[in-house]
């Protein structure tokens, strides 16, 4: 409940149009790890519908997500919003139905579903930020 009050009160609007609405949760590590256009992202998600109800949670099945960030690999919301998060920082991404699943709305072979023109919600942690070619220097 009170969680939900802080949140609604002074969320970051990450394109200035209202369509990515951003609170952090948690901070990030310091020193700040940002990720950049190219860089793989780990994230962990729990992403829900406007009555709570879970569409899809990588907690649940163990198993981090991973993208590159502005590939267009995910909704577009999902990446600017994970662009504005540092290694570490947990946050909720509103994201209005344009940035996200649009008119077509969204489901998968495993039943989970997003119905048309509907706002979602992600509780998204990003755990590591992966630049590219830093595997090669033993990192």
């Amino acid at each position: 409940e009170q969680l939900q009050h802080l949140l609604s009160c002074h969320p970051d609007d990450i394109l200035g149009d209202g369509s990515v609405m951003k609170s952090i949760i948690e901070e990030g590590e310091e020193p700040a790890v940002y990720p950049i256009f190219g860089d793989e992202c780990i994230t962990h998600f729990v992403g829900s519908l406007p009555d709570g109800s879970v569409f899809n949670d990588t907690m649940k099945r163990d198993q981090p997500f991973k993208f590159t960030l502005g590939a267009e690999h995910v909704l577009e919301g999902f990446d600017e919003g994970v662009a504005t998060m540092r290694q570490g920082e947990r946050a909720l991404l509103k994201l209005a139905p344009d940035v996200a699943y649009g008119a077509m709305g969204a489901r998968d072979e495993k039943g989970w579903q997003v119905p048309p023109n509907t706002p979602v919600t992600f509780d998204v942690r990003l755990l590591e930020v992966l630049k590219p070619g830093a595997e090669a220097f033993g990192r």
